[in-house]
């Protein structure tokens, strides 16, 4: 068999890489028609450009300040409510790269994930981070790097839990925010300087998990006890 020109060798590749540009596009435009139209149905507005400022905002959280080439995008914003007060909300895609060097190779990986960002009526607040417990967590205690324990075995079990004030932890996560928490599926939240992050795996939500993600938001906001709400409301400090 002759060997292959290689100009065809060339010409295949430009084909190939031609062919991923185009389905990246159609993807990215039928993503920005399907979030317009979530916008529109939940009565947010939709941005689809890259939002430097909100990337900042997003890095100050450590599920996304990992990597380089940070980026937030395909942006939704809206209201939702906490006990009467109105909480600003965005929610949309980010993006980072994570590069890895072995030797003399290199390579670049880029993570997509959806997010949900509120920005809580109160000042600031103690930091708070809850996540699903694993493996790794469960070895770390056993040799005294412990996360806050709760009286709910079942929920001390399947959840992770940091605060620098723990009065604020067992504040939040009184037994009715247990049982809020054991009967939905498990979110990763962060809480800092009033801001709360919510992030669902490591990949981009579909319009119905958006909808399932705000609608557990303002679920989750709603199970924050009254005093706690009132105490943060007048700037009480913790």
């Amino acid at each position: 068999m002759p060997p292959v020109a290689p100009f065809a060798v060339i010409l295949v590749l430009l084909v190939v890489g031609g062919l991923i540009a185009w389905y990246a596009h159609v993807q990215a435009v039928r993503r920005r028609e399907e979030l317009t139209r979530l916008a529109g149905e939940v009565g947010w507005r939709y941005e689809p450009p890259h939002d430097g400022p909100l990337t900042d905002r997003l890095r100050r959280f450590s599920d996304l300040n990992q990597g380089h080439s940070h980026s937030a995008y395909n942006t939704l914003r809206g209201q939702i409510g906490m006990h009467g007060k109105p909480v600003d909300v965005c929610a949309g895609d980010y993006r980072y790269k994570i590069t890895r060097n072995s030797g003399k190779n290199r390579s670049t990986t880029t993570y997509r994930l959806s997010y949900l960002l509120a920005d809580l009526p109160f000042a600031t607040t103690p930091t708070l981070a809850v996540r699903k417990e694993h493996f790794f967590d469960k070895v770390a205690g056993a040799i005294g790097f412990d996360d806050i324990d709760f009286e709910s075995k079942a929920f001390s079990d399947r959840f992770h839990v940091k605060s620098r004030d723990q009065r604020f932890a067992y504040d939040v996560i009184d037994p009715r925010m247990i049982e809020f928490l054991l009967r939905e599926s498990p979110r990763s939240v962060q809480l800092d300087r009033g801001r709360l992050l919510v992030v669902v795996d490591t990949r981009c939500w579909t319009p119905d998990e958006f909808r399932a993600n705000i609608a557990w938001t303002r679920a989750f906001l709603d199970q924050w006890p009254r005093h706690v709400v009132d105490r943060l409301s007048s700037e009480v400090t913790y």
